[in-house]
């Protein structure tokens, strides 16, 4: 009886291991692919908004928040500008928005939503998909979600970027902080 006890106890002891080592693999790689993996992620978060949709970039978490009438509705995993070419803090508003809107680089910034840096009559800043060149889609790096490496805008995962565009519109309320 005493050896069968024992055995109970390491089995159990093993599927707990295994159980945590899953669950931490699981966090991982949704980390990587900017997908929120639990709802206490924002449990300390305060909305600037109590009322209406908008948006919000924590820069320093490399986070961003959809936010609806003071309740987080998503978070994703973004990458932001380098420290070479810094997101612009503050308050902005949603100023156009393309599909698949293709830079002067020839770079396609998929589900694009401009915020912010007029210049010539162009919008500068936006919310995209991680960027590709034509032909080379496959060889996007999601990897860099969490780390700011972008020319200044906000990058997201395929899911976020499909999300924010489809629940965003011309005026929507963007808060870019620290």
């Amino acid at each position: 009886m005493q050896l069968f006890l024992s055995l109970i106890v390491l089995v159990n002891a093993n599927l707990k291991d295994i159980k945590s080592a899953a669950l931490t693999n699981f966090v991982s790689s949704a980390k990587i692919l900017g997908i929120s993996t639990s709802e206490t992620d924002d449990s300390n978060f305060v909305p600037v908004y109590k009322s209406g949709v908008y948006i919000d970039v924590d820069l320093s978490q490399q986070k961003l928040r959809f936010v609806s009438d003071g309740k987080v509705l998503k978070s994703y995993a973004i990458s932001s500008g380098a420290p070479e070419n810094p997101t612009p803090t503050g308050s902005f508003k949603i100023l156009n928005h393309a599909v698949d809107w293709v830079n002067g680089s020839g770079d396609h910034l998929p589900y694009w939503l401009g915020f912010s840096g007029q210049a010539k009559g162009l919008v500068t800043y936006g919310f995209h998909e991680v960027p590709y060149k034509a032909g080379e889609k496959d060889q996007r790096d999601f990897s860099q979600l969490g780390k700011p490496v972008s020319s200044g805008c906000v990058r997201l995962s395929t899911e976020g970027a499909k999300y924010l565009y489809g629940h965003s519109s011309i005026g929507t309320r963007v808060e870019i902080h620290e």
